[in-house]
């Protein structure tokens, strides 16, 4: 009995767990240190009073109350804890099992198409260092360009959007707000990620016969842990940091994110990338950041924050219901319309 206790204990905790324990995660324990760096030289450049550090003022800085205690934040919680029990079953399969696999069948229809066709470059065996530098390259763009596609998509489709907005609907944003979405949002980046990592693990393959491995550091792709180290922990904070002018051409800052959730109009459907800003430069959608703005989060009414920040079952059921209201019944209405008019 005691046993099965401890199991199921074990089970429960686990996804919580790994929110700290995981190096996929952005809330990845070993981030924090280098986050509590970069929040220090925030507030030394933006929030000190001549120059002057003040612990008590830092520590104010960090965790104000008004903002732990917010509803939007304690909706944030839940909305974590449930997705990360029905959902990080299907989301850990698509990241950690389907990539290869869809990559094998890939492998194998590309090794047919090359084997019966001189004329195309034949697969090379290397024991060299450069492909598996090339290789996780090729991974983390394939991953963060799915992440911006998707996103991307997410903004633009209107029936998308009804997922995505309650990612948005967040009016303060803390690093629990990373895990705020609905099931079908997280799903959808984890498929698109798949389909396209999977690619590059079928061409690679086909290229490296004897397989090639990607630079792993604690347990993830180097570039990304990297790229993480950088700031990944305050992309869903007020802590107002950025690159620099030209770095913020290429890669995202917490800043960046910040920007992304504003509410003013200026700001809506910018900064879509994860890692890399080069995506939205190409897209027309990158907003640099600069000198520090001051910035409120949310939807485009207090009407739409409020439906969103009551409960959390609004945010896995309203979606639903304002695509039917707003998209699916005015489309049948008018497709009866136009038959009758026949």
């Amino acid at each position: 009995m005691m046993e099965l206790l401890q199991r199921v204990l074990h089970e429960l905790w686990a996804p919580i767990w790994l929110l700290y324990a995981s190096s996929h995660s952005e809330t990845y324990w070993p981030f924090l240190p280098s986050s509590l760096v970069l929040v220090a030289l925030a507030y030394r450049r933006y929030h000190t009073d001549g120059g002057v550090f003040s612990w008590t003022g830092f520590l104010r800085f960090l965790s104000p109350r008004r903002a732990i205690a917010h509803r939007s934040v304690r909706i944030d919680f839940k909305n974590m804890v449930l997705n990360h029990y029905y959902a990080a079953f299907v989301i850990f399969l698509a990241y950690s099992l389907f990539p290869p696999r869809f990559g094998a069948v890939v492998h194998r229809l590309l090794t047919n198409i090359v084997g019966s066709n001189p004329n195309l470059p034949q697969p090379i065996a290397t024991g060299h260092w450069v492909p598996e530098v090339l290789f996780s390259i090729s991974l983390f763009l394939a991953a963060d360009f799915a992440f911006f596609a998707v996103h991307w998509l997410f903004h633009r489709v209107p029936v998308l959007w009804e997922f995505h907005k309650i990612h948005h609907s967040a009016e303060r944003l803390n690093p629990l707000t990373a895990y705020r979405g609905h099931p079908l949002n997280l799903l959808s980046t984890a498929i698109v990620t798949t389909l396209l990592t999977g690619l590059v693990y079928a061409i690679f393959e086909l290229i490296c016969p004897g397989g090639v491995r990607r630079i792993v550091v604690l347990g993830a792709d180097f570039f990304i842990l990297t790229c993480k180290f950088a700031g990944a922990f305050l992309r869903h904070s007020s802590v107002w940091l950025h690159f620099g002018r030209r770095l913020n051409h290429v890669f995202n800052s917490p800043a960046h994110h910040q920007i992304h959730h504003s509410e003013d109009p200026r700001h809506w459907g910018k900064n879509l990338g994860g890692v890399l800003a080069i995506f939205d430069w190409m897209a027309g959608t990158l907003y640099v950041p600069g000198e520090h703005e001051k910035l409120s989060y949310g939807l485009a009414s207090a009407e739409e924050n409020e439906r969103y920040n009551t409960s959390v079952g609004a945010l896995y059921f309203l979606p639903f219901i304002r695509i039917w209201r707003d998209h699916l019944r005015p489309a049948l209405v008018v497709r009866r319309s136009a038959r009758a008019a026949h």
